[in-house]
């Protein structure tokens, strides 16, 4: 991930990784929600690796949970009040 200054952009080129790529922008995407400078609000993908990179992105952030999340235990529930996302 490049830091470019401005827009917090990210470019994937078509010989990245895309599993670490797209896990990379989902991640900057939603956990830091713009408050610092390494978060992602803008993606430039290489043509020939956009569906793929798509794709990926899509799949992660499916795997995001967002807002409070509740365990229960036998006697109490606990809330982290936290978000996750596993991409």
């Amino acid at each position: 991930m490049l830091e470019l200054g401005g827009k917090d952009a990210m470019i994937v080129l078509a010989d990245a990784n895309l599993e670490v790529a797209s896990s990379a922008a989902v991640w900057g995407g939603y956990t830091n929600c713009g408050q610092v400078c390494l978060s992602v609000e803008r993606l430039f993908v290489e043509q020939t690796a956009a569906e793929k990179f798509i794709a990926l992105c899509v799949e992660k952030t499916k795997s995001c949970v967002s807002g409070r999340e509740v365990t229960r235990r036998p006697t109490s529930a606990r809330s982290s009040g936290r978000s996750t996302c596993n991409a």
